[in-house]
Parts: structure tokens; sequence; C-alpha cells
């Protein structure tokens, strides 16, 4: 089982893809991985202040870092228009690729100006998209 921060969900959490998830995850990866749920990130090292939070943040010692954003629900792409969006609703929604591509690159970014070992180890990082109710 992975080590989960927090160790449970809170009630409020109305994700039903994060539920999901925070589970697999949970009891599909051994203790060596840490899991962390709902980060949120501030990034003031630029002209503008940048925020974002990362669904669910994996860390591993050798593995590296891996982002991935959860959607609920069905999920559409318009290729034409570079469009995502809820199916039925046709709800637009941001881009769950930029979103965890954004939380990674930013946090590899972070934890290797603060952490010496980070940068000389150069360990991998990613992200990911989740839509665990999806056909």
């Amino acid at each position: 089982m992975a080590r989960m921060i927090p160790c449970a969900l809170p009630a409020e959490v109305t994700s039903s893809a994060e539920w999901r998830l925070f589970e697999a995850l949970r009891d599909g990866l051994d203790r060596s991985w840490t899991v962390l749920h709902s980060f949120p990130w501030l990034d003031d090292s630029g002209r503008t202040l940048r925020e974002g939070e990362c669904d669910f943040l994996l860390i591993h010692p050798e593995r590296g870092l891996l982002a991935i954003e959860a959607k609920s629900g069905e999920i559409r792409y318009d290729g034409p228009s570079r469009t995502w969006m809820r199916s039925g609703t046709g709800v637009v929604i941001k881009d769950p690729f930029r979103q965890a591509a954004a939380s990674v690159h930013y946090l590899n970014e972070l934890i290797g100006r603060r952490v010496a070992q980070w940068r000389r180890l150069e360990p991998p990082f990613g992200h990911a998209v989740a839509f665990p109710e999806a056909d």
C-alpha cells in the first residue's frame, strides 16, 4: 500500500474520479511510493504569479515524480478547436494534460532548487491524465 497524504479523502471531495483513483493508487502501489492528493502550488519565480493544483502527485525515490489530473464523467476532445469538454453538456474544461504538465514541471523545478540531491540524481518526471469513468 502506498503512503497517502492525506491518509483518507476528506468528505468534501465530490469528484468520483478522484475517489476511484485515490483507492487504486493506495491499493495498487507499494510503500516506496508517496501519493499527495490535491496538492496546491504557487509559483512566484516569474513576472506574474502562477497557481495550480495537482490532483495527484506521485513521488518515488528512484522513479521520480508523476503528476496525474483526474477527470470525472465522459470527457470529449474536439481536435479542430483544441477544446476539452464534458460530453452531453458541452461545458468546456481546462486542458487536463496542460494542467498535469504545468504541475509536474513546476514542482520538479521547485524540488530541484530546494533539495541538492534532486538535481544531482536527475530523477525522471512526467504527467498523465486519468479518465476512470470514460468508455
